[in-house]
């Protein structure tokens, strides 16, 4: 009895491991049959997410690709489909995010092209303005395919933008290397050699361009730097003429050739080049910098050739945009005397010999002294030497004073001081007067202090001017 009920506990219990082996054997190939329709159906779903891209239906590619991916979320080609077909959509930044997944896994793929993922993603890059991660990607572009013209090119204009200027200048080299004609390529590098002074070789590079682009505007004005800056100004000239032509470049170059004519003393010629350059300066999209210094080279130019009024005017504009612009507010001070009358302002704006006839008449008329002799030491200082005219000293050797006039707009410098009294010594003078129209500095004023020295600033000089009695 007790063996046979053994017996059927064995069995008993061989019959449970039977049925356990049978329902796991079930289990793997109940899972085995549905992994093996997955594979039979993803394909097709794969198909017709290429076929949905290839028809531009794009809302259609994504909606089966997030199908695929809740059966493989890394599946790098379902990634770059969806990628496509945000793109195609203009969603750039979330076209880069699939991108990128894309890359995460290394796969050979028909579907999936390097050269135009990689492409993509460096486009996508500058759009997002991530200049570093677009040029690694253009530079493994570059390292498959170094005789490629377009990297070599893309990876210098980045370096430029990065400020990595050594690094933009090979890639330049590189890139004329393969297109020795490339007129864009030997413009930037020549841009480059400009900006370090290399001006012998980015004259090379810059002709070469405008040999073969005669009209270009960017290759004549940096051209035009280049022999500006070796001295060949007359050439320049030229040049900055022909890229004026150039509506991008119109206004630099007119003040280019601004700046040589005043570098020559050429002021009404240099008043004509400003003056068109601020009727084609473009305020939108200027440099607030160059606005400024424009109108404040316009107006020394105009202080040169003393048309004062419109010199003014040149501070007044400044003034508006930037108050503390320099020494403007100073200026426009020292013009205040202008408003006192027309002797004074005939005194600022007259032309030089006119000017010392002024200084002369001021002399003898309304400070009752004879001249001994007067000179222009410049356009704005004139220096007279005169003598006392009273009868009582007719018989009685006199000393002679030294009469200097500054018509400026800056104060007068205690240098300036120094030099008058060294001079006032030598000649034994027994008076020195300074008469200016603007002002005095600080320290001009306590050197005064003590010395033979009489400062007349502009209330005073104007009060003389306008007098009728002598002072």
């Amino acid at each position: 009895m007790i063996n046979c009920y053994g017996q059927l506990g064995f069995l008993s219990d061989l019959s449970v491991i039977q049925i356990v082996l049978i329902l796991l054997i079930s289990i793997g190939v109940l899972i085995l049959l549905i992994s093996l329709v997955r594979k039979l159906f993803a394909p097709q779903k794969m198909v017709q997410m290429q076929n949905a891209v290839k028809k531009g239906s794009y809302k259609q590619a994504i909606k089966i690709g997030q199908e695929l991916l809740q059966k493989d979320r890394k599946d790098p080609e379902v990634h770059y489909l969806i990628a496509e077909s945000l793109y195609a959509q203009n969603k750039f930044k979330e076209a880069l995010t699939e991108y990128i997944k894309t890359t995460e896994r290394v796969t050979n793929s028909h579907i999936i092209s390097f050269v135009h993922l990689h492409e993509r993603l460096a486009e996508l890059y500058i759009k997002e303005n991530n200049l570093e991660e677009a040029s690694k990607e253009y530079l493994e572009l570059h390292q498959k395919n170094p005789n490629n013209f377009d990297y070599c090119f893309a990876l210098a204009e980045l370096s430029e933008k990065r400020r990595k200027y050594e690094m933009a200048a090979k890639y330049y080299m590189a890139a004329i290397k393969l297109k020795s004609t490339n007129v864009p390529a030997l413009i930037s590098l020549g841009v480059l050699l400009t900006m370090g002074r290399k001006y012998q070789d980015a004259d090379k590079l810059l002709s070469k361009a405008v040999r073969l682009d005669p009209t270009n505007g960017k290759a004549l004005y940096h051209l035009g730097l280049c022999k500006k800056n070796t001295d060949d100004k007359e050439t320049a000239l030229r040049l900055f003429a022909d890229a004026s032509r150039d509506k991008e470049f119109k206004a630099k170059s007119l003040i280019e050739r601004g700046l040589i004519y005043l570098d020559k003393e050429k002021y009404e010629d240099a008043v004509i080049e400003m003056q068109r350059a601020v009727k084609n300066l473009d305020n939108t999209f200027a440099n607030r910098s160059t606005i400024l210094n424009l109108h404040y080279t316009l107006a020394n130019c105009y202080e040169q050739i003393r048309d004062i009024t419109n010199a003014i005017k040149e501070l007044e504009e400044i003034k508006k945009i930037s108050p503390t612009y320099k020494d403007v507010q100073a200026r426009l001070a020292g013009y205040d005397a202008l408003r006192m009358g027309d002797e004074m302002k005939d005194f600022m704006t007259a032309a030089d010999d006119k000017y010392l006839s002024i200084c002369k008449d001021i002399v003898s008329h309304k400070m009752k002294m004879a001249i001994v002799s007067a000179e222009a030491i410049n356009r704005d200082v004139v220096q007279v030497i005169g003598t006392d005219n009273d009868r009582k000293w007719l018989n009685v050797k006199q000393r002679p004073e030294i009469i200097r006039f500054y018509r400026i707009n800056t104060p007068v410098t205690e240098r300036e001081l120094h030099n008058v009294l060294d001079f006032a010594r030598q000649r034994d003078a027994s008076q020195t007067v300074i008469l200016s129209a603007s002002s005095f500095s600080q320290t001009a004023l306590n050197f005064a202090e003590e010395r033979p020295i009489k400062l007349m600033d502009k209330t005073a000089l104007a009060a003389l001017i306008c007098s009728k009695k002598p002072q």
